[in-house]
């Protein structure tokens, strides 16, 4: 399944040049700005868009090819040219949601079932060359300020019944650990029941406090959930403890971690 995350934190800026020639006797006029054609047919999608909304694009492709998009594609801003003929629905997804962080969900068989957008992270900003005297662009908001700004909708997807939206989620929320507040970690990652996101949480090095590690490394049922709690302590009485206590552990691979922390933190050693 395909994930998608070309910059995290920044928007892309795609410049796509237009040049302007001399009419043609007999040639067709140029499509007005706003134009979009869409028609998809066997899994391929043929598009002419004219600087038109990429939320629109988006949505229009997605109504006729059957995807669902969430959150609605009106949640993007920005405006697209783009010209494609009998291009994979895929292809044609990244084509035009290049910039921003997404995951394509595929249903069995490999077709495409939904768009999972995270637009805040990463606004679009695909558009036509300005001309020379056309006046400075609006200021747009520092990086840490738009990925905040998607923390709910981030938050949300930790809900979502696909792993991959998930693991996705979890992702981009690592690269604002420091900001994200530890019980949202704790209460909607940690508290998961798949033991896949409890261990993506872990490894993603989001702040956690120690009894919480000491909690999993004890009790999770996943053996991996715990091995990688033990893994996160820092050292200190209270993580021996855990040590010592995590030498019971029924696994013997979480048993044999345990003694091996517990030999690296002894004063005999090194």
């Amino acid at each position: 399944m395909p994930i998608h995350f070309p910059r995290l934190m920044e928007a892309a800026a795609i410049l796509v040049v237009v040049v302007m020639a001399a009419p043609v006797a007999g040639a067709a006029p140029a499509a007005p700005a706003g134009t979009l054609a869409v028609s998809v047919s066997d899994g391929a999608v043929t598009l002419t868009a004219i600087d038109a909304p990429v939320g629109a694009v988006l949505d229009e492709v997605a109504r006729r090819a059957g995807i669902g998009v969430s959150p609605r594609p009106s949640s993007l801003d920005g405006r697209v040219t783009l010209e494609l003929r009998q291009a994979p629905i895929v292809e044609a997804l990244e084509r035009l949601l290049r910039g921003v962080d997404h995951v394509l969900v595929l249903a069995e068989g490999g077709r495409v079932s939904e768009v999972r957008l995270f637009p805040a992270t990463a606004a679009i900003t695909t558009r036509l060359t300005p001309p020379p005297d056309a006046a400075a662009p609006e200021a747009v908001a520092p990086p840490q300020d738009r990925a905040l700004a998607a923390l709910p909708a981030l938050v949300a997807s930790l809900g979502h019944g696909d792993r991959a939206v998930r693991m996705a989620a979890l992702q981009v929320m690592a690269t604002m650990a420091a900001a994200v507040p530890v019980d949202v970690v704790v209460r909607h990652g940690l508290g998961h029941e798949d033991a896949e996101t409890r261990l993506a949480v872990l490894r993603n090095g989001f702040r956690l406090p120690p009894e919480i590690l000491a909690h999993h490394a004890l009790h999770d049922a996943s053996t991996a959930v715990r091995a990688a709690s033990l893994e996160r302590l820092a050292p200190g009485e209270a993580s021996d403890a855990v040590l010592r206590a995590a030498l019971e552990d029924p696994d013997a691979g979480v048993r044999s971690l345990a003694r091996a922390m517990l030999a690296a933190r002894s004063p005999q050693a090194g």
